[in-house]
């Protein structure tokens, strides 16, 4: 059966890896069912979903209605089994009208693979997913203007046994300062670029790609870069248990091109380097809260001491009831400043951020605790004067 799932904040790989008796199509004409889940907040600070069962085609005229509820204090890991295990109740009404119902019972067991393959449906566009977007931003006052122009356009397919993305895109970034009466001053950050990612996946914790990359950045005295890189990839988890814990190791090796829009402190104006590049990923989701850190490790050959090293995470705790812990930041060690241009930045450009300046590091960061306490009971939803 296929469906179409409506739902913007809904964890879609936890669901299509936890419910695998139907399948999911993009595109609501193409289902037999649409889910919609909308949620609204209760008054104690959690949330109460709701799950229409829409029937279409063959189905069209049933129907079916469902709600859950998650406490205020509920973790993301508790808040999505809840979704899913909502909507797979909501599902089992629908699937028992169709030859799947002899597949189910307390839980579902996959068929093999012969089984799958002839009950795969037909693709037409096999896979590939096509994308084009453009957005604008604008704002202003009295002595200042900003405009932003982003555009867009993307080509990916991806199957459990290879994964290709292709993106082109342009960004304008404008800003206009009035100094006085007489005199602006106007800023421009220009970016363009393309970035071509290929994977072929080599059993349950092995990967090998490519990554390829062409890129104008006005920022960074960037006049052209192209960057090729071979890169191999294991996960200590399998593959299959992403949703829940994944931790990777990925190492790439390749040359960058760079072409620069003015000579450089090293007296550059074009130059061609070796690089390699080592990453760390770690991402948990459980009961007790969800944890993402990364870490990216890149050097040029030609000068070991050209380095830098980005760390940066995520991590959401509950340290005990409606006790939670929120801290997101990151730090990077630059030591591969090859592009800043010898004749450095004017005072405009350095206000407005316009040109890269020599630095050792770069950091940010946030922290927050919050506690929640009272009434459990958090069923009630009142709408009136918003939330």
């Amino acid at each position: 059966m296929r469906i179409f799932l409506d739902c913007d904040f809904c964890d879609d790989d936890f669901l299509r890896t936890e419910i695998r008796f139907v399948n999911y199509v993009r595109d609501r004409a193409d289902a037999q069912l649409h889910v919609l889940v909308t949620r609204q907040s209760t008054g104690s600070g959690g949330n109460e979903y709701t799950f229409a069962f829409l029937g279409l085609r063959e189905l069209a005229g049933r129907g079916d209605t469902l709600r859950t509820t998650t406490s205020g204090t509920a973790t993301s890991d508790e808040r999505r089994n809840a979704i899913a295990r909502t909507l797979r109740l909501g599902l089992v009404r629908f699937v028992a009208a169709t030859p799947l119902a002899e597949r189910i019972e307390i839980r579902f067991t996959p068929p093999d693979s012969a089984s799958a393959a002839a009950s795969r449906p037909r693709d037409r566009w096999n896979f590939w997913v096509l994308r084009v977007g453009l957005n604008g931003f604008f704002n202003g006052e009295s002595s200042y203007r900003y405009q932003s122009l982003n555009t867009n356009a993307s080509a990916n397919r991806t199957t459990e046994r290879s994964k290709f993305s292709f993106e082109i895109y342009r960004n304008t970034n404008r800003e206009r300062y009035a100094t006085s009466d007489t005199t602006t001053f106007t800023a421009v950050r220009e970016s363009w670029g393309s970035e071509l990612l290929m994977v072929r996946s080599w059993g349950p914790h092995w990967s090998i790609g490519g990554y390829g990359e062409l890129r104008h950045e006005t920022y960074r005295n960037i006049d052209l870069r192209g960057t090729v890189l071979g890169a191999i990839e294991y996960s200590v988890f399998p593959y299959s248990e992403s949703t829940r814990r994944l931790l990777l190791l990925r190492w790439g090796l390749g040359p960058e091109l760079n072409r620069y829009a003015d000579t450089t402190i090293y007296d550059r104006v074009r130059e061609s380097r070796m690089t390699h590049r080592a990453e760390v990923e770690y991402t948990v989701t459980q009961p007790w809260g969800t944890a993402e850190i990364s870490s990216e490790f890149k050097q040029y050959w030609h000068d070991l001491k050209k380095l830098s090293l980005d760390t940066r995470g995520e991590i959401s705790l509950r340290l005990v009831r409606g006790l939670n812990l929120e801290i997101w930041g990151g730090y990077e060690v630059i030591r591969d400043q090859l592009y800043l241009p010898a004749e450095g930045a004017s005072p405009e450009e350095i206000i407005a951020r316009q040109r890269a300046l020599a630095t050792g590091y770069y950091y940010y960061g946030s922290i927050g605790l919050s506690y929640r306490f009272g009434s459990i009971f958090n069923n009630v939803v009142n709408p009136r004067f918003g939330n």
